[in-house]
């Protein structure tokens, strides 16, 4: 007994000064070579997928790798026997129970000792001492390798423990590349910054966005690219992120790179953990282009749009001014020619008078084909008597009953965006009048100092609301029209309906250069 104590002393000391488990278990398998007199010795773990064992360490097997290739399931053989029951078993050639797996039938073992590794209580695996000569382990021997297999219990822990870590650093490491080879080849622009806007690190896009070489980007600060009159939108941004609300902010940014060209960012801001202190990750796109080509159907847009207005307005004074009063004259004509006529039997005065009826609402119909071209109350008494107009209009001719209320001071508004608010609302009522079927609807209009609201709602049969970049595709030409009309003056529309439910439209146009004068229009 003095032997085998005096080999786990021995151990015992090897292990503290050994520096990982591996080294530990190659200890312990030259002590059990060694003091036990065995043929080999071997470990087995219990594999991530339940049900089987498989070769972790050997030491004196013939066919080692023969082994590790064909895992023991568990109730099989010796081994998995072991697993299963959770009791050591020592087996010798010519017992029933000496039964040994198919991947240890070809070691010619005569005796073995299969102990189980035990740790929290669990069984990770098994560790196998075998003999090629018939023999007989003492008490002794199986006090010092179930004392081992406890020890060994913990290191095949650690080597299980130390793999997954290996593992899990290598996975690191190669999402570490893969997000760098991301990084860096990405046509996304990206680069980090301190709470004080140093950068810290860029890729590639962002180097050759703003100039430079990637040595020099310590350098530098971010806000040394971007203009004057956007540096306190560029701050307000990460203030409301250093603040918690919200996680991320998305907004347009315009810089300024090496070569003094004005570049239009659309960015993303997070606030996030770079090495070990807090900064900011931004991710942008180049819009400048989009940017211009929007800006470009704008303006082609807008000239458009006035154009439209201006061909209304000279059609309006032609029939005006010229057709109504051409109508004029002959109608004058047919009534003096009436009037001075005695001969004209009276089939003839009733054809003429006849004539001078029709002429009569001929003029009728081109003076109110002028007055929808462009009335020229919109003009000579601004928005509110307009859409006031308008409304009276559509009450008389189709039987309906729309209200109009108008709340805040009214301003007189600059040409274009009484025109432009008038068609918006005439587009609107225009829609009501062809696709609500019913009998009334009302129209709001709200002045503030920041803003004019319009809002005509109805509740008609409504219909299946898309978002407002799908009204082209959807067939809504009228809608989409009073959008753009609406984007012409910096607005935005919102549109609520649904199947059954009526129809709101609501219109935001912020005041800034709308107004033409400061006196209020008169009603």
């Amino acid at each position: 007994m003095v032997k085998q104590i005096s080999a786990l002393n021995e151990y015992f000391q090897r292990v503290v000064s050994c520096k990982d488990s591996e080294g530990a278990v190659k200890i312990g398998f030259a002590l059990i070579l060694e003091k036990l007199a065995v043929d080999a010795v071997a470990i087995f773990s219990l594999a991530e997928e339940p049900g089987w064992l498989t070769l972790l360490f050997a030491e004196g097997l013939f066919s080692k790798e023969s082994v590790r290739q064909q895992p023991i399931q568990v109730g099989e053989g010796l081994n998995g026997t072991v697993v299963k029951t959770g009791k050591p078993l020592f087996a010798y050639a010519g017992q029933p129970e000496f039964k040994l797996e198919r991947a240890l039938q070809a070691e010619k073992i005569y005796a073995a000792v299969i102990m189980p590794l035990i740790s929290c209580n669990m069984i990770i695996g098994t560790l196998a001492v075998v003999s090629r000569s018939q023999r007989i382990f003492t008490k002794q021997e199986l006090f010092v390798l179930e004392t081992l297999a406890a020890q060994l219990s913990l290191a095949v822990e650690n080597v299980s423990l130390s793999d997954e870590q290996k593992m899990m650093r290598e996975k690191l490491r190669m999402a570490e590349n893969q997000y760098r080879e991301i990084f860096e080849k990405t046509s996304d622009i990206i680069w980090l910054e301190d709470l004080e806007g140093n950068i810290i690190s860029g890729n590639r896009a962002f180097l050759n966005m703003v100039g430079g070489e990637l040595s020099q980007l310590s350098e530098k600060n971010i806000f040394s690219w971007i203009p004057q009159n956007n540096l306190s939108k560029a701050k307000t941004v990460r203030k409301q992120l250093w603040a918690g609300l919200p996680k991320e902010w998305s907004y347009d940014q315009t810089m300024i790179n090496s070569l003094g060209q004005e570049i239009i960012l659309k960015v993303t801001t997070n606030l996030l953990q770079i090495g070990g202190t807090q900064g900011f990750q931004h991710i942008a796109k180049d819009i400048t282009e989009e940017r211009k080509m929007q800006e470009n159907l704008e303006y082609y847009i807008r000239h458009i749009t006035r154009a439209q207005e201006e061909e209304r307005l000279r059609i309006s004074r032609e029939l005006h001014d010229s057709t109504a009063q051409s109508l004029i004259v002959i109608m004058h004509q047919l009534e003096k020619f009436l009037l001075s006529s005695k001969h004209l039997i009276v089939s003839d005065s009733r054809f003429l008078y006849g004539m001078v009826e029709q002429v009569k609402e001929i003029l009728q119909e081109v003076r109110q084909f002028s007055r929808d071209l462009r009335p020229s109350i919109l003009d000579d008494l601004g928005l509110i008597p307009s859409v006031e107009w308008y409304i009276e209009e559509l009450n008389r001719t189709h039987g309906i009953n729309i209200s109009l209320s108008a709340l805040g001071d009214k301003i007189f508004l600059r040409p274009e965006v009484r025109v432009t608010l008038f068609r918006i609302v005439q587009e609107a009522l225009r829609n009501v009048i062809r696709h609500a079927e019913v009998s009334e609807a009302q129209v709001q209009i709200e002045y503030s100092t920041e803003s004019i609201k319009i809002s005509v709602s109805d509740k008609g049969k409504g219909f299946d609301c898309k978002p407002i970049g799908d009204l082209l595709r959807a067939g809504k030409l009228g809608l989409a029209g009073m959008n753009e009309r609406a984007k012409l003056l910096c607005g935005q529309i919102q549109i609520e309906s649904a199947l059954g439910q009526g129809t709101t439209i609501k219109i935001l146009i912020p005041m800034a250069d709308l107004l033409e004068l400061k006196e209020q229009e008169t009603s």
